[in-house]
């Protein structure tokens, strides 16, 4: 179902005619539909996550760089570095092990392909955009990204600094596409492959805003039946795995 679809049918089933207005467009429905997105995808991950609901994020990197960062991760679990003639996983390594073991400026460490990462502390306090210019240029040369809007992003240091371009990538679990980002006849994963669990999760988040303790455990409780369906089909595909590599 698209986006518009998904919002009418969740009215229809709430009765709550009032988050939309008359043309269909959101007058409230997309913020619990967006929260039960958020919900569904939180119950799938942990060390066995498998290829079905990782995902990828990509970004170039050019020489004396030393990391990236992007949005709606939920957890880093691989990170690779490419140019046009090899890709290599990199180790990962404590931040502070990174920091101690390259404790120079950035621009006084000596470029090489890239061997180590970490999950970098992105924020500082307060954010960059409360600052002055004169402490922005005191914390210039000690944080490794300086960035607004600094709670929308997750970045990973990699080290040495980079000696040539490359393509770092990134493999995690990451929130599926926003629900409030996507255009009117769009589509994501829930909503195409799963429409009625998006939507059973939508009304289970409205109902815990409302404070309906016994809505929320109706609503809850087959919406964990059905989920813990779609987690044995990704364990069937784990074993699936094993066996071909057990051969």
């Amino acid at each position: 179902m698209d986006k518009k679809t998904i919002r009418r049918k969740f009215v229809n089933l709430t009765g709550r005619e009032d988050l939309i207005y008359s043309d269909g467009r959101d007058d409230g429905a997309d913020f619990f539909l967006a929260a039960g997105q958020k919900f569904i995808d939180r119950q799938f991950g942990g060390p066995d996550a498998d290829g079905t609901i990782m995902a990828r994020a990509f970004k170039e990197l050019a020489a004396g760089e030393i990391g990236g960062v992007f949005t709606h991760c939920r957890a880093i679990k691989h990170v690779w570095i490419a140019d046009a003639t090899a890709r290599t996983e990199l180790e990962k390594k404590d931040f502070d092990w990174l920091q101690d073991s390259y404790a120079k400026p950035v621009d006084e460490l000596t470029q090489g392909c890239p061997l180590y990462w970490s999950p970098i502390i992105m924020r500082t306090h307060p954010p960059p955009e409360h600052l002055t210019l004169a402490e922005l240029d005191v914390i210039m040369g000690y944080a490794e990204f300086i960035l607004g809007s600094q709670h929308m992003y997750h970045g990973v240091m990699v080290m040495p600094p980079c000696d040539a371009a490359y393509m770092l990538e990134v493999q995690g679990l990451f929130y599926t596409y926003d629900f409030n980002l996507m255009d009117e006849d769009e589509e994501n994963f829930w909503t195409y492959n799963h429409p009625d669990l998006f939507l059973q999760a939508g009304i289970y988040r409205m109902e815990s805003f409302m404070r309906n303790s016994e809505g929320m455990k109706d609503a809850l409780g087959d919406l964990k039946v059905q989920l813990a369906g779609i987690d044995m089909d990704f364990v069937e595909q784990q074993m699936v795995d094993k066996g071909q590599m057990g051969g």
